[in-house]
C-alpha cells in the first residue's frame, strides 16, 4: 500500500516538475522579451514626444515664412503712389481692406486677407503718424533737402521707410508751392510800389530752386531696387520651398516612428504563448497538484493514464506553438498568427 502511494506521489510529483520546469523557461523568456519591449516602447515614446515637439516648431516657421512671403506680396501692392493720393483725397478716413482693394484695382483672391487688412492697418497709422509727425518739423521754405539728409539726425519713429519719405516729399511740394506764391505775392506787392514797377517783369526762380535729381541715377536706383527685389522675393521662396520640406521630412519621420511605436505594443502571438503557457500550467501543474492535495491514496491505472495524457497534452500543445510560431518568422511562412489556442489546433 505504501508503495502505490509513493508511485502515485512520484508520478504527480513528476509531471508537475516537469511542467513547473517548462513554464519557468518559456515564461522566463516571454518575460524577458516583455521587459525588452518595454524598454523599446519608452524610447519610441520619447521619440514621438520629440518629433510632436520638432513639428509644432516646424509647422511655425512654415506659417511663419509663409506670412512673410504673403505680406511682401501686400507690401508690394500697398506700397504705391495710388494708395497714398487716396488717402490724400478722403483727408485720412479710415483705410478698409476693400476700400485699397478698390482704389489699388487688385483682386482680393490674390492676397491673403489676414494679412491684408493687418497691413492696410499698418499702412494707415504708418502714414497718419509721418503726416502728423513730419509737416510742423518741414520749414515754409522753398529750400528743401533730400529725405534722407532731413532725416539724419531726427529720432523718427519710422517703420517703413517708403511711406515716410512720400508724406516728407508731398509736405515739401506743398510747403516749396505755397512759399512761391508767398514770395511771388510780396515781390509783387514791392513792384507795385516803385516807379513803373507794372512794367518790371519778375524773374521766374522756380527752375532754380528745389531738389535737384539726376534722371541717370534715378534710374540706376529704379533698377538696383528691382534687382533687390527680385532677389527678396527668390529668398522668400526658397525660405518657404525649405521649411515645408522640412516639415514633410519630419512628418514622415514621426509616421515611421509612430509605426515603430506600435508594433512595441503588443508583438505578434505574445497573447498566444500566455495561454499555450496558461493550459499547460492548468494540465500539467494544478491537476497533479490538486489530485496529490485532494486525491485518493491510490489511482486507477486508467486515471494515471488520464494525468499523463493531460500532460501531455499540454506539452504537445506548446511544441505545437513553437513550430507555428517558427514557421510565421520564415520569409515563407505563415502570413498570421492564430489569434486563439482553438486555432493554433485548427489552423
Amino acid at each position: 500500500m505504501n508503495v502505490l502511494i509513493a508511485d502515485v506521489n512520484w508520478l504527480l510529483s513528476a509531471l508537475a516538475q516537469s511542467s513547473a520546469a517548462l513554464i519557468a523557461i518559456v515564461g522566463g523568456l516571454l518575460v524577458s522579451r516583455y521587459v525588452a519591449l518595454h524598454a523599446e516602447q519608452e524610447a519610441a515614446k520619447r521619440r514621438l514626444a520629440d518629433l510632436d515637439r520638432r513639428l509644432v516648431e516646424a509647422d511655425r516657421s512654415v506659417a511663419e515664412a509663409e506670412r512673410a512671403l504673403a505680406q511682401h506680396a501686400v507690401d508690394d501692392l500697398l506700397e504705391s503712389d495710388e494708395l497714398f493720393e487716396y488717402l490724400l483725397k478722403t483727408q485720412g478716413a479710415e483705410l478698409t481692406a476693400e476700400a485699397a482693394l478698390d482704389a489699388l484695382d487688385a483682386d482680393p483672391e490674390d492676397y491673403d486677407v489676414v494679412v491684408l487688412e493687418d497691413r492696410v492697418g499698418f499702412y494707415f497709422n504708418e502714414w497718419s503718424t509721418a503726416v502728423s509727425v513730419l509737416f510742423p518739423l518741414i520749414p515754409d521754405s522753398e529750400e528743401q533737402v533730400e529725405w534722407l539728409e532731413f532725416r539724419r539726425g531726427r529720432d523718427l519713429a519710422v517703420r517703413n521707410r517708403y511711406t515716410w519719405s512720400w508724406v516728407y516729399d508731398q509736405i515739401v511740394d506743398e510747403k516749396v508751392e505755397r512759399a512761391r506764391k508767398e514770395r511771388e505775392a510780396a515781390e509783387r506787392a514791392a513792384r507795385q510800389k516803385q516807379p513803373f514797377g507794372s512794367l518790371i517783369k519778375p524773374v521766374d526762380y522756380s527752375s532754380l530752386i528745389g531738389r535737384v535729381q539726376n534722371p541717370a541715377l534715378t534710374a540706376a536706383y529704379r533698377i538696383s531696387d528691382s534687382q533687390h527685389e527680385l532677389a527678396k522675393v527668390s529668398d522668400l521662396r526658397t525660405r518657404v520651398s525649405e521649411a515645408t520640406g522640412a516639415r514633410t521630412a519630419l512628418r514622415q519621420e514621426r509616421r515611421l516612428a509612430a509605426e515603430t511605436f506600435d508594433a512595441t505594443r503588443q508583438p505578434a502571438g505574445f497573447v498566444l504563448a500566455l495561454q499555450v503557457l496558461s493550459f499547460l500550467a492548468l494540465c500539467g501543474l494544478v491537476v497533479p497538484v490538486v489530485v496529490m492535495g485532494f486525491g485518493p491514496m491510490t489511482l486507477e491505472p486508467w486515471a494515471r493514464a488520464l494525468i499523463i495524457a493531460v500532460f501531455i497534452m499540454g506539452l504537445a500543445l506548446l511544441l505545437r506553438f513553437l513550430y507555428v510560431y517558427a514557421s510565421y518568422l520564415r520569409a515563407d511562412g505563415r502570413a498570421e498568427l492564430p489569434r486563439s489556442v482553438v486555432g493554433l489546433l485548427t489552423r
